[in-house]
């Protein structure tokens, strides 16, 4: 038997159908295992019990959030700092908003302020998504938005709005449009493994004009972490995300 730990409750997990292939299934698949695994890992009945990959817990309250605990929140802030720009480019290339550094600090305060890290629904493994959803709404006036699809339905419902020649949106109103990250859900699909999306939201004042639906997609956001350094030509967004870290707990940890 092949045996892992998992990311987020640090338990063993058992790899099903690595060498031999399944019937039910077409990939290879891990489940907790609920023993120790002398050399591995110790099973942690408590951390288990908070697993969000053990446990899919459908639509989660924003306001839900964990006990302490310092070896997961550790995880998802050093994930948080050490690829802050590969998380940034992974919101432009998904939302189609670009993150400067002024949103990407207005973002990371609201996160760290709210203690965002300690959600019910984070785990390492969804750290750029999540990260998102609790920064909750940010305003869109000055932000570049690259994508041509989300520029349209913005003009088309705000008359007031217009982009520069670099995709900047400005705005003649006094009522600006803002997004939002809302519906986070957790699932199983037909080979046990956890699903998530949550929605992205374009409002002006009251009015709804866009949403749009993201899903999570753990292996790109993986293939962005083992890009060598050559590759990431913003490095400048992890400082962002070390300093502001630092400030508040006293270290990127």
């Amino acid at each position: 038997m092949q045996y892992a730990i998992c990311p987020d409750c640090n338990n063993p997990i058992q790899i099903i159908g690595l060498y031999r292939k399944l019937k039910h299934s077409p990939k290879p698949y891990a489940k907790h295992y609920p023993h120790d695994v002398a050399g591995l890992a110790d099973h942690d009945q408590e951390a288990f019990d908070c697993c969000s990959l053990a446990h899919p817990q459908g639509n989660l309250s924003r306001e839900s959030r964990r006990q302490p605990n310092d070896a997961r929140e550790n995880r998802i802030l050093t994930i948080l700092c050490d690829y802050f720009d590969q998380i940034a480019y992974l919101f432009m290339k998904q939302t189609g908003i670009s993150m400067s550094r002024a949103l990407a600090r207005s973002m990371l305060d609201t996160y760290l302020g709210g203690e965002g890290y300690r959600y019910t629904g984070a785990s390492p493994v969804n750290v750029p998504w999540i990260f998102w959803y609790m920064s909750h709404g940010q305003d869109l006036y000055g932000k570049i938005i690259p994508d041509e699809d989300l520029r349209a339905a913005i003009c088309e419902a705000c008359p007031s709005v217009h982009f520069t020649a670099d995709n900047q949106l400005q705005s003649k109103s006094f009522v600006e449009p803002r997004f939002w990250i809302t519906k986070h859900r957790q699932s199983r699909d037909a080979n046990n493994s956890l699903k998530e999306s949550m929605e992205l939201v374009i409002s002006e004042g009251k009015r709804e004009i866009f949403r749009k639906k993201i899903d999570f997609d753990y292996e790109w956001f993986a293939n962005l972490m083992n890009q060598p350094d050559e590759k990431r030509p913003n490095r400048r967004f992890c400082e962002i995300a070390r300093e502001m870290v630092r400030d508040r707990m006293g270290n990127c940890r």
